[in-house]
């Protein structure tokens, strides 16, 4: 008997021990959790503290990269109002450069041969009344630099030509308006020597005065000066002539 009660003692101890080993098992579990946790904790906190940092300098550099943005702009609308002034004053000197310069339209192409300022100067004397003693002193006369047209009904290019004399070029050209020209049968128009900026305007010009036409509006030829830009003066038959623009208190020039 007393062996018996000594195995029950030892089963008694070891179903005893056995959950005391289960709770010590589970709470190393648990601390080894915990360690775990304890380190991705620690991760999380130095990654978020790297976020941060990163976000920081972003912003730095995102003020930074508006400040030159901003600065870029102010640049870039300094050099267009810079390039728009360059371009204004070229297109002048360009402008003057062609004030003696004429263009001539309808002369067949070769007619010139090989001496251009003299075909010229005995076409502008045999076409048109200008006085005996008019010196048409011709400095160059060529045409136009466009490709020479392949087929013959084409239309020539035009010829244009540089007199010495400023005025003599008006009284040439002024001559030329006043009568009709022509050569072999032919219509020759004399017009001014404009720069490609001119032409662009004189185009927009001619229409909207085609359109201002076709409602029975006529425009006056009359440019007027104001702050920001020129007006056009336009009048309706039988009413009086009205002002568009931005400033009706324009100077006629």
């Amino acid at each position: 008997m007393k062996c018996v009660s000594g195995e029950e003692d030892s089963v008694i101890l070891a179903e005893i021990r056995k959950p005391r080993n289960e709770h010590t098992e589970a709470a190393n579990d648990n601390k080894k959790v915990l360690a775990r946790l304890d380190n991705v904790f620690k991760e999380l906190v130095e990654r978020t503290a790297l976020l941060e940092q990163r976000m920081v300098n972003t912003e730095e550099r995102q003020g930074d990269t508006e400040d030159r943005t901003a600065r870029l702009e102010r640049s870039v609308t300094f050099l267009l109002h810079q390039e728009a002034k360059l371009a204004a004053k070229c297109d002048v000197l360009e402008s003057r450069s062609r004030r003696n310069n004429v263009r001539i339209h309808g002369i067949p192409e070769g007619s010139e041969k090989t001496d251009t300022i003299g075909f010229i100067s005995g076409f502008i004397r045999s076409s048109l009344q200008i006085p005996a003693e008019v010196d048409i002193r011709i400095e160059r006369a060529h045409r136009s630099l466009l490709a020479k047209p392949k087929e013959n009904t084409a239309p020539p290019r035009a010829i244009i030509v540089r007199f010495l004399d400023y005025r003599v070029k008006e009284q040439v050209i002024q001559q030329a308006w006043k009568q009709k020209t022509t050569y072999e049968e032919r219509t020759i128009y004399f017009n001014q020597d404009y720069t490609n900026e001119v032409q662009k305007k004189r185009k927009q010009v001619r229409d909207v005065i085609k359109k201002l036409k076709d409602k029975n509006v006529k425009a006056v030829p009359m440019r007027l000066r104001t702050q920001s830009s020129w007006t056009m003066v336009t009048r309706q038959k039988g009413s009086q002539p009205h002002t568009t623009g931005p400033d009706p208190q324009a100077v006629t020039e």
